[in-house]
């Protein structure tokens, strides 16, 4: 009998030895709403990471890496693609890579994680595409994962928000300094401004992402044809050669 506790008790002790649980509590970005494309909008992001289970995590397993961190980056970007501007205490374990073609961050496990450590990672971020705060669209997802059966590592830790209103925002018909006409359209556009100056058009979809810019010099009309879009609301945005910025929401039939 006591041969048979005894065996028991080494069963239940090596699996405590063996046994890992590492996974990302939390993931942040530091200022919500974050600045439009147009106005170079960045932030920082970042995320938690913690070892629970009070056993050290072995970094190799056949040979390869054993716990890996992909985030994915969502309408945002490592800000000038630069990973050396990746910094906090995970990377006393971790090797970060960023991969500009699909835009992953990953970290790769480089070291033996000691058990019960807990450490974080921040890395600045810049917009690459605008949301609405209806559609959160900008964003990091964060998952982790691990290569020794021993260690238990599923999960992810995500975050999302949206650009502020500078470029979604449409102006009160009364206000306009130009009229379109028709809307609803079916493609043509025409503009007309109170006044002949040099005129940047914009063009949105109704997220924000930018569709078509153009320049006009001493115009008073303008026209313009969207027949190639699919039917939607769009945001057309005119600024003035003196600053003077108006929107309007226009109906593609």
């Amino acid at each position: 009998m006591k041969r048979i506790y005894s065996a028991l008790f080494l069963c239940a002790l090596s699996y405590n030895i063996n046994a890992q649980s590492v996974s990302l509590p939390k993931a942040y970005i530091t200022n919500s709403p974050i600045g439009t494309v147009e106005n170079n909008g960045s932030s920082t992001a970042g995320f938690s990471f913690t070892e629970s289970s009070g056993v050290e995590v072995p970094y190799l397993t056949s040979g390869k890496a054993n716990v890996n961190i992909e985030v994915n980056l969502q309408y945002l970007q490592l800000q000038k693609f630069d990973v050396s501007m990746v910094t906090g205490s995970l990377l006393e374990y971790f090797t970060p890579v960023y991969n500009i073609s699909t835009n992953l961050l990953t970290f790769e496990q480089n070291s033996n994680i000691p058990a019960d450590w807990s450490g974080s990672v921040e890395f600045p971020i810049e917009v690459t595409q605008n949301s609405s705060k209806e559609e959160f669209y900008n964003g990091i997802d964060a998952t982790i994962t691990a290569n020794d059966a021993n260690t238990n590592a599923d999960g992810n830790a995500s975050t999302f928000t949206y650009t502020d209103a500078s470029v979604l925002a449409v102006n009160d018909l009364n206000d306009l300094l130009f009229e379109v006409t028709p809307n609803p359209t079916t493609g043509i556009v025409n503009i007309k401004l109170q006044d002949s100056e040099d005129t940047k058009v914009e063009l949105f979809d109704i997220i924000g992402k930018s569709i078509m810019t153009k320049n006009y010099t001493s115009l008073d009309n303008i026209s313009f044809n969207i027949d190639y879009l699919p039917a939607a609301v769009y945001l057309l945005k005119v600024t003035s050669n003196g600053g003077a910025t108006n929107s309007i929401k226009i109906l593609k039939k």
